[in-house]
């Protein structure tokens, strides 16, 4: 069971009206929490996809999450 994938500072940008400045938010966390995901249904007359449950990255949902991201002072 990995529900926690990774978590980084990435420096982030963003495009202006001028694209020769673009807006430095600076640092923040990019992160990822993995989650199951429950398969669809099957399309009819599809018979050769067997479905099951996957995790899947969530992008950004640790920013959702009070203690995923907790600094301890250590």
């Amino acid at each position: 069971d990995l529900r926690f994938g990774i978590a980084q500072l990435t420096h982030v940008t963003e495009a202006t009206d001028d694209p020769a400045k673009p807006a430095d938010r600076g640092y923040q966390w990019q992160a990822y929490i993995n989650a199951k995901t429950e398969p669809g249904a099957i399309p009819s007359g599809v018979d050769n996809l067997k479905p099951s449950t996957q995790y899947k990255a969530n992008v950004e949902a640790a920013s959702k999450c009070d203690t995923c991201l907790v600094d301890h002072g250590d």
